[in-house]
């Protein structure tokens, strides 16, 4: 399963606990009876030995080790060992059985149902594509070698009343921030606007970046341009015809916006900026 949105990549990861379910169900049918407790118990843990190893053999074939994928290879372990043991007991406990299972492997789509709602939240928000004053956007961002955090906007700010983020970039080469999510169809829209409060004494060199779904990694594939901070308050509005020709061999396809940065190179100290109102027009 492709992808890796607030949905996919927690749906993937959530299917873990169906696929235990299954397989260690299937296993207790084929090698043991229900009465046999001692072997339930060795199928069990060989069931969840075998999901451990996988897990931590993931960043040798180009994947990572999950916590999380453990928790969820276990919950479909003993749900299948609960189900199976029950069969052998009154319709009473077989019921009851069901029921817990299903309901505890039902908990394993809280997170991708939560990431479904978090997009469904984003497209309903448009053209605002961060307002930073709800909860649901912490899925869409993330910090880029960067410490990000919400607070109030600054008093020098007087128009603003609401939340913003407060970037402040570190030492790293590229430190930023990240809409890793945002929403994909740009074309009804002429223009990306953004503002940016800095508290800084000296004017910061920042660097916006825009890619689509096709992009091949290469710098030329997308839309980089430097633009200056000044102290104070700084309002930006970039034409989307521009960001769609940036790439030097074809066309940004605007229908499928992928990803979007504001970073600095190599910044010196420890700056830092507020931004707020990110969005479309």
């Amino acid at each position: 399963m492709k992808g890796n949105s607030p949905f996919i990549s927690p749906l993937r990861d959530s299917l873990h606990s169906y696929l235990f379910f299954s397989f260690c169900l299937l296993t207790l049918q084929l090698l043991c009876k229900p009465s046999e407790l001692g072997k339930i118990a060795l199928i069990m843990l060989a069931c969840f030995v075998s999901g451990v190893v996988i897990e931590f053999t993931q960043p040798y074939v180009g994947g990572n080790t999950s916590i999380v994928d453990i928790y969820y290879n276990l919950v479909g372990i003993i749900c299948a060992s609960v189900m199976f043991v029950a069969l052998r007991k009154p319709l009473k406990r077989k019921l009851s059985a069901t029921v817990f299972a299903v309901i505890w492997l039902s908990t394993c789509l809280a997170m991708p149902l939560y990431g479904a709602f978090v997009l469904t939240q984003r497209d309903q928000a448009a053209p605002i594509l961060l307002s930073f004053d709800q909860s649901w956007e912490r899925q869409l961002w993330r910090p880029g070698s960067s410490l990000v955090s919400l607070s109030r906007a600054p008093q020098a700010w007087q128009a603003n009343q609401s939340l913003s983020a407060k970037i402040t970039f570190t030492n790293a080469n590229y430190s930023g921030f990240h809409l890793k999510h945002p929403l994909s169809d740009w074309s009804p829209y002429t223009a990306l606007t953004f503002e940016i409060f800095s508290k800084q004494k000296e004017t910061l060199n920042l660097v916006l970046r825009i890619h689509d779904k096709t992009h091949n990694q290469a710098y030329d594939d997308r839309y980089n341009q430097r633009f200056r901070v000044e102290p104070g308050l700084n309002t930006y509005r970039i034409s989307l015809a521009q960001i769609a020709q940036a790439p030097s061999q074809r066309t940004l396809d605007m229908q499928n916006i992928d990803g979007l940065g504001i970073f600095m190179v190599a910044p010196k100290g420890l700056p830092s900026i507020y931004l707020d109102n990110l969005g479309l027009d």
